[in-house]
C-alpha cells in the first residue's frame, strides 16, 4: 500500500517504542519518514528495518538531543535542508527523569525535553508545514 507516497512525516522519539512503531507503520504505507532521536545507532537500526518494509519507503536519520534548545534548532535546520517542507510532525519524544537534572541550557531536563525542545522544533518547522498543507495532492 502506497497511499502516503510523496508525503513527509517527522517522528520524534523514533528509535524505540511508540515512535518506532509509528515510523514503521507510516513507512509501510510509502511515506518518507524523518526519524529524530538522541541515539544515532538506534535510529540507524530503525531506518534499516524501515528500508525492508516497502520499496517506496524512505527513512532519514536525524540524531538530535531535543532536551537542549541548540539541539532542537540543529534538528530543525537539518530537517529543512534534507526534506524541505514536511506534511506531518509527530512529537512523540518524552521522558520523565526521577532525579532532578539540569541541561546544558540550565533548564530542568524533563521540562526541557517534554516541552521546550518540541516547542522549538515545532515553531521552526511550522512555516514549511503550512506551505505543504497548501500544496495540491494527487488523488491517486
Amino acid at each position: 500500500m502506497s497511499d502516503l507516497l510523496g508525503r513527509v512525516f517527522v517522528v520524534t522519539g523514533a528509535s524505540s517504542g511508540v515512535g518506532r512503531a509509528t515510523a514503521r507503520a507510516l513507512a509501510r504505507r510509502g511515506a518518507t519518514v524523518a526519524l529524530v532521536a538522541r541515539t544515532e545507532a538506534a535510529l540507524r537500526d530503525t531506518a534499516r528495518e524501515i528500508a525492508s518494509l516497502s520499496p517506496d519507503a524512505r527513512a532519514i536519520v536525524v540524531p538530535a538531543d531535543l532536551s537542549t534548545v541548540p539541539g532542537a534548532v540543529r534538528a530543525s535546520k537539518r530537517l529543512r535542508d534534507e526534506v524541505g517542507e514536511i506534511d506531518v510532525l509527530i512529537n512523540n519524544v518524552g521522558a520523565v527523569f526521577p532525579m532532578r537534572a539540569v541541561t546544558a541550557d540550565g533548564l530542568e531536563r524533563t521540562f526541557a525535553l517534554n516541552h521546550l525542545g518540541v516547542f522549538v522544533l515545532t515553531r521552526a518547522l511550522l512555516p514549511g508545514a503550512r506551505r505543504a498543507a497548501r500544496r495540491p495532492r494527487s488523488s491517486a
